[in-house]
C-alpha cells in the first residue's frame, strides 16, 4: 500500500453513505493543501478506503459488499462537497472494482487475495497492446490521464491484444485485434508525472507506463463482456457498462455543484440566480439518482 496499513473497512452490508461521512470531513480538511501539492492527502485515501469504497462493487465471494449505484452517487457526491478530486477518486475507484470482478475467478483471488479494500486504478483508453506468448499475454503501453495512480495498488489497463488461446479477434478488435482489460500489479508499472490542470490538480492523474509486461490468462478478460454485462450474478455486474458508465464522473461533479450553491447561499443575500442555481441542482440530483437506480433494478 502506498499509505499506512488500513484497519478493517465497513463490513459487506453497512451502507456506504453512513461511512462516507468520515472521509468527507477529512478531505474538506485537506482540500487546500491537496490542490496546492498535486496530490491527495494520504490522509484522504485513508479513509475513502476505511470507509468502503474500494470495495463497494467488490463481490461478496472476496469480501465486498455488491452494493448499489444509487448509494454509490449520494456517497460520492457528499465527499465532493468538501473536495471533488476525493470524490472523484472515491467514485472510479468503486467502479474500477467493479470492472475487475469480470476477470475469470482465478484473477478475483489473485487482485482481492489481501483483502476488497484493494485500491484499483484505471486506464480505460486503449494505450497499449499485448501479444500472447507461452506464458499469458505480454502487454506493454503508456495510459494518460490514470487518476489515484501514486496510490495504487493494482491498475486495469485496456489494450488491443493479437493472438490468444482463442486466435481470432473479437468482435470489438476489428482488424487491429481484440480490446481487452489486463489487471497488473503495482510492481509492473512506473507513473509518469504529466498532470497539472487547472481544476482537478489534486487527482493526480498521472501517465502509467508497463513496458514488456507479462499478464496471466487469469488476469485478463475480454472488453466486450464489460460492455455487455453478464446474464446473472448481482445487479452491479449485470448492467451495460455504458449504461452506468457516466455515474462515475458526475458523482463528484454534483457534489461540488452542491457545495458551489449552499456556499453562494450563506454568503449573499436571497437572489433569483441563486434560487434559480439551486433548482438546477436539485433537478440535476433527481435525473442522476433515476439514472443510478431506475425502478430499483440496479441497486
Amino acid at each position: 500500500m502506498s499509505v499506512e496499513t488500513l484497519p478493517a473497512g465497513s463490513p459487506p452490508g453497512t451502507g456506504l453513505l453512513e461511512a462516507a461521512a468520515d472521509p468527507a470531513r477529512v478531505a474538506a480538511a485537506h482540500a487546500v493543501r491537496a490542490d496546492a501539492e498535486g496530490r491527495l492527502a494520504p490522509e484522504s485515501v485513508k479513509a475513502l478506503l476505511a470507509a468502503g469504497f474500494a470495495r463497494h462493487f467488490v463481490p461478496r465471494r472476496w469480501g465486498g459488499a455488491e452494493g448499489g449505484f444509487g448509494e454509490l452517487l449520494e456517497a460520492v457526491a457528499l465527499v465532493g462537497e468538501g473536495c471533488t478530486s476525493t470524490a472523484w477518486i472515491a467514485s472510479l475507484g468503486a467502479q474500477t472494482g467493479r470492472m475487475a470482478s469480470f476477470l475469470p475467478p482465478e484473477g478475483c483471488a489473485e487482485v482481492w487475495s489481501e483483502g476488497p479494500d484493494t485500491l484499483l486504478v484505471g486506464g480505460l483508453v486503449p494505450s497499449g497492446t499485448a501479444t500472447w506468448t507461452d506464458g499469458g499475454w505480454l502487454l506493454d503501453g503508456a495510459w494518460p490521464y490514470v487518476s489515484g495512480v501514486e496510490f495504487s495498488d493494482w491498475a486495469l489497463l485496456c489494450g488491443r491484444a493479437s493472438g490468444g488461446p482463442g486466435g481470432a479477434a473479437g468482435p470489438d478488435g476489428g482488424a487491429g485485434g481484440e480490446l481487452r482489460f489486463f489487471a497488473v500489479r503495482r510492481q509492473a508499472y512506473r507513473i509518469e508525472e504529466t498532470w497539472e490542470s487547472v481544476g482537478m490538480r489534486a487527482t493526480g492523474s498521472h501517465t502509467l507506463v508497463a513496458r514488456d509486461v507479462l499478464v496471466p490468462a487469469r488476469l485478463s478478460f475480454a472488453h466486450a463482456d464489460l460492455m455487455r454485462g453478464r446474464e446473472s450474478g448481482p445487479a452491479c455486474v449485470r448492467v451495460p457498462h455504458k449504461a452506468v458508465n457516466g455515474l462515475a464522473f458526475a458523482g463528484p461533479v454534483l457534489g461540488a455543484a452542491r457545495a458551489l450553491v449552499g456556499g453562494w447561499t450563506d454568503w449573499t443575500a436571497p437572489r433569483p440566480e441563486v434560487v434559480r442555481a439551486g433548482a438546477e441542482v436539485d433537478a440535476a440530483q433527481l435525473l442522476l439518482e433515476r439514472a443510478a437506480d431506475p425502478n430499483g433494478r440496479w441497486t
